[in-house]
């Protein structure tokens, strides 16, 4: 099982940070290239000792191409006995977007790095750690969520750059 996002390093001759076209996607994107992505979990499972992988789809992950081998994103989990309901985030910064909604529904918001894209399937997996002393919001909810659940998948890019000489 591969679990190197083999799309994010195929170029070895990368020389400039690669940034989203704020026109892609149905959605607005930030300066960033973030956007706003409705995703539904398809899997959740132990894959070691305090260590779970989240599945998450959504049709636009079949035209996701990752910027680099460490691309993260945000992950917005609705509150318990919720589902996740899009929001306006256009042109705002996504956790002042999340403040305003009304804390008995707004989501919790994580981030993590994509550990794996396989775009045919339109699917990205997430590996969370399990902090059994404190868990903090994302792992209480990855904790607890079972395939069917929605969410959103606020899509950023990778940070490390290819040192260019």
């Amino acid at each position: 099982m591969a679990t190197t996002p083999a799309t994010a390093v195929r170029d070895t001759e990368l020389r400039e940070h690669p940034r989203r076209d704020p026109s892609e996607g149905t959605e607005p994107a930030d300066e960033f290239g973030g956007r706003l992505v409705p995703v539904t979990v398809t899997a959740n499972e132990l894959i070691a000792p305090n260590l779970r992988r989240l599945t998450l789809s959504s049709p636009e992950f079949r035209e996701l191409e990752l910027t680099g081998p460490d691309e993260f994103f945000g992950l917005l989990m609705p509150q318990q006995g919720h589902d996740f309901e899009p929001f306006d985030t256009a042109g705002r910064n996504i956790r002042a977007a999340v403040a305003e909604i009304d804390e008995a529904v707004r989501p919790g918001l994580r981030w993590y790095t994509v550990r794996h894209l396989r775009q045919e399937e339109g699917e990205i997996d997430v590996d969370v750690v399990m902090h059994d002393d404190h868990p903090g919001p994302g792992a209480s909810w990855v904790s607890q969520v079972r395939p069917g659940a929605t969410a959103g998948v606020w899509l950023c890019n990778a940070i490390w750059i290819r040192h260019a000489e």
